[in-house]
């Protein structure tokens, strides 16, 4: 169970869990896609992600995550302005450890919005109504029910889409965490199978 539990909930936005390994220097990468001092990038990993609202992230028996020896664990928490004070920070972190080798390994890959449209690849936004330079992330004023849509394909190991986000081989989705903020009300995910069936 990954819970990172953030008492002051109307002024936390979501908080992020990552293990980190030191680089050449000494020095710790500090967030998501921050990797300094000639720190690999497979060594900053995503642990868990939370929030308000959401129930931890509780993994079934059988899966887990690596944290290799000497990984410093960090939070990076996403505050709302709360007002001309700052409350007393609660956050902490509860974590379920065991020293078993489990039978699947547990991965997250954070994926926003797409900037480009779906390429060669088969990730990025799809045509919306509000496009006005080609495809593009546009939410027009004043607008209502505005949809965006946008395609992610988990590619295969031995395709060139693996290069750019790679998945291990028999990978399985477990779940979505999906995150909006003020302008979002309704999110859709749908499945299709390489077979083409949706589910």
């Amino acid at each position: 169970m990954k819970d990172p539990a953030a008492r002051r909930s109307h002024a936390c936005s979501n908080t992020f869990a990552f293990a980190s390994l030191a680089g050449p220097d000494g020095s710790y990468p500090c967030g998501a896609g921050e990797v300094p001092n000639g720190v690999d990038i497979n060594s900053l990993q995503m642990l868990t992600a939370w929030a308000p609202g959401a129930d931890p992230v509780d993994l079934p028996e059988g899966v887990g995550q690596l944290i290799p020896k000497g990984s410093l664990i960090m939070m990076q928490i996403h505050y709302h302005p709360a007002g001309a004070t700052a409350d007393p920070d609660l956050t902490r972190i509860q974590l379920r450890l065991t020293k078993e080798t489990p039978k699947y390994g547990f991965l997250y890959h954070l994926i926003g919005n797409f900037d480009d449209p779906v390429g060669e690849l088969g990730f990025g936004l799809l045509p919306g109504p509000g496009d006005e330079n080609g495809v593009e992330f546009l939410v027009p004023a004043d607008s209502k029910n505005h949809v965006e849509t946008q395609q992610l394909t988990i590619p295969a190991p031995d395709s060139p889409g693996a290069q750019e986000m790679p998945f291990p081989p028999g990978t399985r989705v477990y779940g979505d965490f999906l995150h909006m903020h003020y302008l979002g009300v309704d999110e859709k995910v749908t499945v299709t199978r390489a077979n083409g069936s949706p589910d």
